[in-house]
């Protein structure tokens, strides 16, 4: 693993870290936003799988389905994901690629394991942050193979998916025509 990769999952992990013991979802989706974008540079299998992990935390807490949790379960998971999230820091600064991907797995396993009816829930929430996010790295300009073989998803639902956000970018657009034009005279003046 590059060392730049490295350090750009360590600054993630410590955020993501700070910002579920603060209960703070937008900072975690902020944070995937970030690494996404790493991924996208990098393309390594090491930033996409930690971009899926923050993704599906930043997403259970996002969408307050902790609520509705008993309090011993939500404690373990919070206890998993913050003890895991350490352990992936400590493993990436010995170098450890081997424990840091078993933490990042058991991190995806926490997020399932919240709840047994909030499996389903889990698996699509992970699936839909697999496609999400390969989209997004798509719009960086890297190809739907590449990236499918990267997220492990089918290029027919990352092109689906891709191809769905695109035209309601376009549709978005052309609503604001008098903004664009005007953008464009002012640009010409």
């Amino acid at each position: 693993m590059r060392s730049s990769v490295k350090k750009d999952i360590i600054n993630i992990l410590e955020g993501v870290n700070k910002a579920f013991t603060s209960y703070d979802p937008d900072e975690i989706m902020e944070l995937s936003n970030h690494i996404i974008h790493s991924a996208s540079i990098y393309q390594e299998e090491h930033t996409t799988k930690t971009a899926i992990v923050v993704y599906s935390i930043g997403k259970i807490m996002a969408r307050g389905k902790i609520k509705r949790y008993p309090q011993e379960a939500w404690n373990e998971f919070e206890t998993t994901v913050r003890d895991e999230l350490v352990k992936a820091v400590k493993s990436l600064k010995k170098d450890g690629v081997k424990d840091f991907t078993n933490s990042l797995l058991r991190l995806q396993q926490a997020v399932m394991k919240l709840d047994k009816s909030f499996m389903s829930y889990a698996d699509y929430v992970v699936d839909k942050a697999k496609i999400k996010k390969g989209a997004k790295v798509h719009e960086h300009g890297i190809s739907i193979k590449r990236i499918a073989d990267l997220f492990g998803v089918s290029e027919w639902e990352l092109r689906s998916y891709a191809g769905a956000t695109r035209m309601l970018e376009r549709e978005k657009e052309k609503s604001n025509v008098k903004k664009r034009l005007e953008r464009v005279r002012r640009f010409f003046k």
